[in-house]
């Protein structure tokens, strides 16, 4: 297969180059056979990624940067590319100046799908299906974000970050802040026009800040789980600019994008994406992996041409009592009460029965409620408006009032933290 060069095609600095290899000429050294990029400074990963791939050795994205993590994926053959080894390569850094930076399009990286609802797999991309989505990305999105800087809130250890903060506006030659930003407040002080990268747990987080006014914003995308209506409000009202919602997985890359202006807007199709539908639902077609179609996790309906809604994962749908209820649609229901500001709701197996139980952040006006008339107060008033929608047998029999949610390295909320809320 033929090579990328990155050199002819991408504005790169002298820093860059340099830096870049001086750390293949250590990898051909070592010769492993693959390696792990582990730094948490994005400049850094990028240098790690690029000498990686274009010296054609297998690159994998750890799920997290946890010690067991990292010593389960050494052994003989296996490399863990760090700040540490970065130090080591710098020595060579003056050596191969100049010369072009080839990645074959078949160089290969494995990714971790995010792991919210259980263990983390293995997904493998080959470059040439990065390279495709990177196209569509910049074909779609690219007019509206070709002269701004790019910051972002997510890791660049995943997908969704790996792609929007660092490797298309690299490859096609757009600014990139690479610090990460870790509180809205932090954006304020942009003074040059920038697109922000971000997630729905970030943008939830503006919710609380609506007393603040950021200038310059161009553009804001949102991938990583479903954005509430009443959060892409408050961004359009404190940005200016409505977010742009990407939906898809490690699995599939970019499968539509929207813009909810309304509540009821539908998911576009990205370009040279399509749906199919098969004995297991329906499932995407695209460049952007090499298997011939993948089974989506959702349940959708087709509403127009290239256009569908979601109505929430398959394995969000649970049998209480035999009666078949959706964990979204009773989240989307406890999350319209303006005492609520976000809200999980998980099946849990207490004595050999299935029950619901209801993680939730109160609003300051839910706050207030708790003070005046308690838990049990809350309790009822939540209970009183499901019974409105669902049948009694299937209503959360348990509930947490907790100040906020802690989110993994993706931005989500896990299965496992939600569990670990409730001691039954």
């Amino acid at each position: 297969m033929s090579s990328f060069n990155l050199t002819s095609q991408v504005e790169l600095s002298e820093e860059f180059i340099l830096r870049v290899n001086g750390l293949k000429k250590q990898l051909e050294w070592d010769k492993p056979s693959s390696v792990a990029v582990v730094s948490n400074n994005s400049f850094n990963f990028l240098i790690c990624i690029i000498s990686a791939l274009s010296s054609n050795i297998k690159l994998v994205l750890l799920p997290n940067y946890e010690q067991g993590t990292i010593e389960n994926y050494k052994n003989n053959s296996n490399l863990v590319l760090d700040d540490n080894y970065l130090e080591l390569s710098a020595s060579q850094s003056d050596v191969g100046n100049g010369l072009d930076i080839l990645i074959p399009k078949n160089s290969v990286v494995t990714f971790y799908t995010s792991g919210s609802s259980g263990d983390s797999l293995a997904v493998n991309k080959t470059f040439q299906n990065l390279l495709n989505e990177v196209e569509v990305l910049d074909q779609v999105f690219g007019v509206n974000t070709n002269d701004f800087t790019y910051y972002s809130t997510v890791t660049h250890q995943h997908i969704y970050g790996f792609l929007f903060k660092l490797l298309w506006p690299l490859l096609k030659n757009k600014k990139i802040n690479y610090a990460v930003i870790k509180y809205p407040e932090e954006l304020i002080g942009i003074s040059t026009p920038f697109v922000l990268i971000s997630s729905p747990a970030f943008l939830k987080r503006i919710y609380f800040s609506s007393d603040i006014s950021i200038s310059n914003c161009r553009c804001v995308f949102s991938s990583g789980g479903p954005l509430s209506f009443e959060s892409s409000q408050a961004c359009s009202k404190i940005f200016g600019v409505t977010p742009t919602e990407v939906y898809g997985s490690t699995e599939t890359g970019g499968i539509a994008y929207r813009k909810n202006e309304s509540g009821e807007v539908p998911w576009q199709l990205f370009p040279k994406v399509s749906l199919v539908l098969n004995k297991s639902g329906y499932a995407v077609r695209s460049d952007y992996f090499d298997e011939d179609e993948f089974t989506l996790s959702d349940h959708l309906k087709e509403v127009g041409s290239r256009e569908f809604i979601l109505l929430g994962r398959k394995d969000r749908i649970v049998k209480i009592e035999e009666k078949r209820v959706s964990l979204d649609s009773i989240e989307s229901k406890i999350n319209r009460l303006p005492e609520v500001a976000h809200s999980k709701v998980i099946a849990i197996e207490v004595q050999n029965r299935l029950k619901l139980a209801a993680a939730i952040v109160l609003s300051d006006l839910g706050r207030k409620k708790l003070l005046s008339d308690g838990k049990k107060g809350l309790k009822y008033l939540i209970t009183e408006n499901l019974k409105k929608y669902f049948e009694a047998v299937t209503l959360p029999k348990y509930y947490r009032f907790i100040d906020r949610f802690e989110e993994n390295l993706n931005g989500k909320i896990t299965n496992e933290y939600i569990k670990g809320l409730f001691d039954v």
